[in-house]
This record gives structure tokens, C-alpha cells and sequence, in this order.
């Protein structure tokens, strides 16, 4: 996947704020609660993190450090600067990379996410071996597309609203997506890294695996 131009990314960032917000708190809790880190202080990492939103309702859950990693310049900025104006002293970070080659150590993070993102890898399988690689033992990947598989249906049906009428306000078409990997052939290729344990997790027509090393 190439970075996005600017605009596009300013478009993302609008897009993340106005239409996706009310996805993220039930999101993040949701996956420290599934990956049992909801009475823990995890170092979080979000990879194609892009406006910051999501890992921000990790920290305000009790992480204890989150790290977002994005290819995109302007989407690295966008967070780094909205965090030190709303929670500042929180450590939270913006680094700049791809999921192929993830500017981090081995087994530095106890939790991976990555929301719809996964599909546009350029390899998925490399990514996942970084993934393996940055994580802890015991550490979890919670890694998809959707909007949250605990998202309730009530605001399930406000977030499409809204991007409905992002998408006419813009004269938009709805917008034609790449497909995503079938979740058998990811978790098979999953578990042959060597995770442990390997979860799909259905959401709506989407999908999250979630994988314990």
C-alpha cells in the first residue's frame, strides 16, 4: 500500500473523527477484555494507527504506554500532536513504518492491533512474523476489519448512517474496498508462525484473529 498524499490523509483524519468515533471505546475495551489484559497495564501497538483514536482508549483503559505506527507522515503528526493537547503526559507515541518492518525490538509489546489495515498489507505473512517478533511472550494480536465485534447494533447502525451521509456530502460513490484474506487461510498462517492460540472472530460481514503467543 502506498502512503496517502496529504489531502487523503486529512480526509482519513476527518473521516476517523466525525464518523468513527463512537466505534473506539467498545473497540479497545472490548479487545483487553477478550485478550485478557482488561485488569493489566499493557505497552500497546497499533500498526497503520493512523488519527491515534483507538490507541488513545487504550491508554485511558489503564495501557500503560502505546505506540502507533504509521507509514504516513501527516497521520503520525496529526496524533502526536492531538494527544500532547488532550491528554498530555500520557506516553503515548507516533513512529513512522510499515507492518513489513516494524521500527521496534524483539519482544518489546504485550498487545498488537490493527483495525483495517490487514487487507492492505503488501505481505501479510512478513507481517505477522513482525507481529510474532515485537510481542512478549503471552502477548496477543487482536487484528481486523469492522467496526468492533461487541459494538452494539444501535450504534451499529449510527456509525453507517453517518458514513452514508459522509459519502453523499462529498459526492461520493460508496466507496469499492479491496477484499480481505480468507480468516481460515490467516489463521492457518497464523498458527504455522508458531502463536499459540489462534481465534477468528467474526464482526458482522468483517473479521478479527486473535492470536496468544
Amino acid at each position: 500500500m502506498e502512503p496517502f498524499t496529504s489531502d487523503q490523509a486529512s480526509e482519513y483524519i476527518s473521516l476517523s473523527q466525525e464518523v468513527f468515533a463512537p466505534i473506539y471505546p467498545p473497540l479497545a475495551y472490548g479487545i483487553m477484555r477478550r485478550t485478557k489484559f482488561e485488569t493489566r497495564h499493557p505497552i500497546v501497538a497499533d500498526l497503520g494507527g493512523g488519527a491515534g483514536l483507538l490507541l488513545s482508549e487504550f491508554v485511558s483503559l489503564g495501557a500503560s504506554c502505546g505506540i502507533l505506527i504509521d507509514q504516513n507522515i501527516n497521520m503520525a503528526f496529526f496524533a502526536k500532536k492531538k494527544w500532547e493537547k488532550e491528554i498530555p503526559g500520557a506516553s503515548l507515541y507516533a513512529l513512522l513504518g510499515n507492518s513489513e518492518a516494524l521500527p521496534l525490538a524483539n519482544e518489546s509489546v504485550d498487545l498488537v492491533v490493527s483495525r483495517n489495515s490487514m487487507h492492505l498489507w503488501a505481505n501479510i505473512q512478513m507481517a505477522w512474523k513482525n507481529v510474532w517478533r515485537i510481542l512478549k511472550p503471552a502477548g496477543a494480536a487482536f487484528i481486523g476489519r469492522g467496526y468492533g465485534p461487541d459494538l452494539d447494533e444501535k450504534t451499529r447502525s449510527e456509525v453507517k448512517k453517518r458514513r452514508k451521509i459522509w459519502n453523499t456530502n462529498r459526492c461520493e460513490e460508496k466507496e469499492v474496498e479491496q477484499p480481505s484474506p480468507a480468516p481460515e487461510t490467516i489463521a492457518q498462517m497464523v498458527e504455522e508462525i508458531g502463536f499459540q492460540t489462534v481465534e477468528i472472530v467474526p464482526d458482522a460481514k468483517a473479521y478479527w484473529i486473535m492470536a496468544i503467543k
